[in-house]
């Protein structure tokens, strides 16, 4: 049985999941990941939030306090290297570092690893409502991703501390 939150994303990660257990049925040792958001030196989320930032903006969601789930591209990779060279790692797994932070958070992390200050305000909800229909969901609601199953399987993340993964990236 697949556990989930509410909404939108909650129901997607249910649907996907149930058709990948499928494979189960034929003998196939089936992993999922439910994967964070991803920093990479490369593009991606974290060049997307950065560059408002560096140009002292720093805008965020509702009241930014949503929680944001996010793993560096490094664990990210190592996390599914392990998983394919170790027979006995089935099953869904989440793809986050232990520490999560709030958007807020991750806003001033990023601001201090860039040595900015950040004229920081929020953009409402009903806006991004407008702006995005049900999407806008993926950024403002909270997203809890516990890493304790994989980490008992004996991965062991590189990056779990967000200052770490920035000070590596930026």
């Amino acid at each position: 049985m697949i556990r989930a939150g509410a909404g939108y994303m909650g129901q997607l990660c249910v649907a996907w999941e149930t058709e990948a257990l499928k494979w189960e049925g034929i003998g196939t040792r089936v992993v999922i990941n439910r994967i964070g958001l991803v920093l990479s030196p490369d593009g991606g989320a974290l060049e997307l939030i950065a560059n408002p930032i560096k140009k002292r903006m720093g805008s965020y969601f509702g009241r930014g306090n949503q929680t944001y789930p996010w793993i560096h591209i490094d664990d990210l990779c190592g996390m599914i290297h392990h998983e394919t060279e170790n027979d006995h790692v089935e099953g869904a797994f989440n793809a986050a570092a232990p520490n999560a932070v709030t958007q807020r958070e991750l806003i001033k992390a990023i601001a201090t690893h860039l040595g900015r200050s950040v004229l920081s305000f929020p953009i409402p909800k009903s806006v991004m409502r407008l702006a995005m229909g049900e999407r806008f969901n993926v950024l403002v609601d909270s997203f809890h991703l516990s890493p304790v199953k994989i980490q008992q399987s004996g991965f062991v993340f590189a990056y779990p501390e967000l200052d770490s993964a920035l000070d590596h990236l930026l």
